[in-house]
């Protein structure tokens, strides 16, 4: 399986993060290099997003998934891994996994390896099928509240199925999976549980998700993390690994 990892070209630390992990579990990847939000005019974004309230962030998060999406229909993909470049592998043994998961994933579905639940109360993932050794493919009882787009595998069919979609109608963000399958784009999401991917916290997002003061003030957060300043760089990541265990209020049933 093809894996391709997103990085921007102005975050060479993230991709020597990547890199060191991806090569120490022996797999071969492709970087391709991310549409940074900071190079798209006021044009483009109007152009993209139609008056909705998207950011730059976003957009360039979306587009640089669809061209991984490119990249597999010149290539010849018929399925693949898409990592963007703030994850942590915590599975040892993934490139032996990734067999499994490739031969027995729905190809009209994203199958997802890092997730999070953006709403109120709990996800439910509803009785699956075994993957691999201690993990299984489990269908979200909803869909809406799923979110992420770290880490997930996606066939040749609906990489273009997103392209033309995505060509033909209103702009959307890369981990909009719930507006795919009410549109038919897709057949769902699967989940692999437990998940072998997570949030790298030595990373911020590198979506803008923040405005005005609150840019200069991410910017210096995430500076501190980078460059391990003492105390605050252990305080800043514990903070973050604690924020992102509130959207892992994941339950299975069985």
């Amino acid at each position: 399986m093809k894996t391709y990892v997103i990085n921007l070209k102005r975050s060479p630390h993230r991709l020597q993060f990547m890199a060191a992990q991806l090569n120490k579990l022996q797999l071969d990847f492709e970087v391709v290099e991310a549409v940074d939000g900071q190079q798209i005019s006021e044009e483009q974004l109007s152009e993209y997003t139609k008056g909705r309230n998207m950011l730059r962030g976003e957009v360039a998060c979306t587009l640089s998934h669809l061209k991984c999406y490119e990249l597999m229909q010149r290539n010849g993909d018929e399925i693949a891994l898409i990592l963007e470049d703030d994850c942590t592998i915590s599975e040892l043994f993934l490139k032996q996994h990734l067999a499994s998961w490739a031969a027995k994933a729905d190809r009209e579905k994203i199958t997802l390896l890092t997730y999070f639940w953006c709403r109120e109360g709990q996800m439910v993932l509803l009785p699956g099928k075994p993957a691999s050794h201690g993990y299984s493919i489990r269908s979200p009882r909803e869909i809406w509240g799923v979110a992420r787009s770290g880490a997930y595998i996606i066939s040749r069919g609906s990489a273009k199925a997103i392209l033309e979609y995505t060509s033909n109608n209103d702009f959307v963000k890369a981990d909009n999976w719930y507006g795919y399958y009410r549109d038919e784009i897709i057949s769902g999401i699967d989940c692999i549980y437990p998940m072998p991917i997570s949030e790298a916290a030595d990373f911020g997002s590198d979506i803008d998700y923040v405005r005005g003061n609150r840019v200069l003030i991410k910017k210096l957060v995430d500076r501190m993390v980078r460059y391990k300043i003492p105390v605050v760089a252990t305080w800043i990541k514990n903070r973050r690994v604690k924020g992102s265990l509130r959207y892992k209020n994941i339950t299975c049933i069985d």
